[in-house]
């Protein structure tokens, strides 16, 4: 990247300028070092090409390992320590505009209206960068550009968008340019060429939300034996079931009763 002027370049000349090498197995990048050859960090997958497990930070005040925490759709809601603590929290819609939070603000919890926000991704970019560049759907959100890598071609978060043809030509489908099929919440594209259908569009989990909005329990939510949904949470607007997804990390409470984390099935 070239410097813009302090040792910072990209778009808003807010980024770290310098050269970077990522190393790859497959289609996953799992490491990454400077141009002096210094391994900067690197990362475990899971079994999904975009299931990060694992980030290792080898330099700098925030050495240490990380885990993000995602949705169905691979995106993640937070980023955790090595003593399970969230470090940073992000709030993601369908197409890829992400708010990255950095603190619980001053009631000291996570998720609430006053977490301290940092980062616009996909509009205006304020200085701090995310620690977690993989962030929707689990693909790569390149800071100079403000894109996200999608491997075939480069994702526009703020248009919804590719900014290039499919490389697969009208085999994808006549839009060349479209995401998912303009049905961002039930799909992925992890290659930038196809959509892939993921399990929220799995009819058996859809009926398991539907009879936990039937039966919500309202503000005793946590108690024992009542009904909770695995790896899935619904934003709670007003009182009312908004139709947004927004997984998050805790059981809802008598006093606190959004949002709500999703972890067990039972009834």
């Amino acid at each position: 990247m070239n410097d813009l002027g302090g040792g910072y370049g990209g778009l808003d000349g807010n980024v770290p300028a310098g050269t970077t090498d990522y190393l790859y197995s497959g289609s996953r990048c799992i490491e990454e070092r400077d141009g002096l050859d210094t391994v900067l960090r690197q990362y475990v997958w899971g079994h999904y090409v975009d299931e990060l497990m694992q980030l290792r930070e080898l330099t700098g005040e925030k050495a240490g390992d990380y885990y993000p925490l995602t949705d169905l759709l691979h995106r993640a809601v937070a980023l955790t320590d090595g003593a399970a603590k969230i470090v940073e929290a992000y709030d993601t819609d369908a197409y890829g505009w992400t708010l990255v939070f950095t603190g619980p603000g001053a009631d000291g919890r996570w998720f609430t209206d006053d977490d301290v926000r940092t980062r616009l991704i996909g509009g205006e970019d304020l200085p701090a960068a995310p620690m977690c560049r993989y962030l929707f759907t689990g693909r790569e959100y390149d800071a100079e550009s403000r894109l996200y890598y999608c491997r075939g071609r480069y994702y526009d978060p703020e248009l919804g968008r590719f900014i290039s043809r499919d490389p697969i030509d009208y085999g994808g489908g006549m839009n060349l340019y479209e995401y998912c099929g303009g049905g961002p919440t039930g799909a992925v594209d992890p290659m930038g060429t196809v959509d892939t259908q993921t399990a929220l569009n799995d009819p058996g989990l859809q009926a398991l939300v539907r009879l936990a909005m039937t039966h919500y329990p309202g503000p005793a939510y946590g108690q024992e034996n009542q009904m909770t949904i695995k790896r899935f949470g619904l934003w709670d607007l007003e009182g009312e079931w908004g139709s947004r997804f927004q997984p998050t990390l805790r059981f809802v409470n008598s006093d606190s009763w959004k949002p709500a984390l999703v972890t067990a099935c039972s009834a």
